[in-house]
């Protein structure tokens, strides 16, 4: 099935499913690329709805989208991990594919913009606010540390490495409440300028 922004397939038998989400999706990445500030993507996004994930509702790999709708529940939101997936897509392309060059180093900042839209445009403020609680009690615990935020293996060996989705949200909830909302745009676009000769 396709939209103007997204080039959909799914299985037949999930195909209620499927449709009701396909009629939101351009409604959906058009949220997403006015809160980024970003250009309309060259082609409409490659998106399997149909995919047995395993441990994830939804990935996006090379700007491709996968979600298992046969593993979400009835509470949850099919749109919102579109949404997530697709601040992915955008930030590989405002970024010329350099976040997800070391994505070990960026996984903050990756999974941080993601939760921050999703839950901005998608989720209930409640929820919002269960993510900054958690982050809030791990500091006032001095839990964190910030070498680990930008080192997803660290992080792994020491803590529950899906901290950085929550920790990712309050950096940029930080950042908007310091910068105003164009700078989940600049951020990301500024990796496109960093030379291929620097590392770290």
């Amino acid at each position: 099935i396709g939209t103007d922004r997204y080039d959909v397939t799914y299985a037949t038998y999930q195909a209620d499913q499927a449709v009701e989400l396909v009629a939101a999706a351009d409604s959906i990445y058009e949220g997403v690329r006015l809160l980024l500030d970003a250009p309309h993507l060259a082609d409409p996004v490659p998106t399997f709805l149909s995919r047995d994930l395993g441990y994830a509702l939804g990935i996006q790999t090379s700007g491709i989208i996968e979600m298992d709708l046969g593993s979400t529940s009835p509470d949850e939101d099919p749109g919102a991990i579109l949404g997530h997936e697709t601040v992915h897509v955008f930030l590989e392309s405002l970024g010329a594919g350099r976040l997800e060059k070391d994505f070990n180093a960026t996984r903050l900042l990756h999974e941080g913009f993601a939760t921050y839209v999703e839950h901005r445009l998608f989720r209930p403020d409640s929820l919002r606010e269960d993510l900054h609680r958690k982050v809030g009690v791990l500091h006032s615990r001095q839990a964190l540390e910030f070498d680990e935020l930008i080192d997803s293996e660290a992080l792994n060996r020491r803590l529950d490495g899906v901290l950085v989705y929550a920790a990712g949200e309050v950096f940029c909830t930080a950042l908007v409440d310091l910068y105003g909302d164009e700078a989940l745009g600049r951020l990301p676009k500024a990796f496109a300028d960093i030379s291929d000769d620097l590392e770290g």
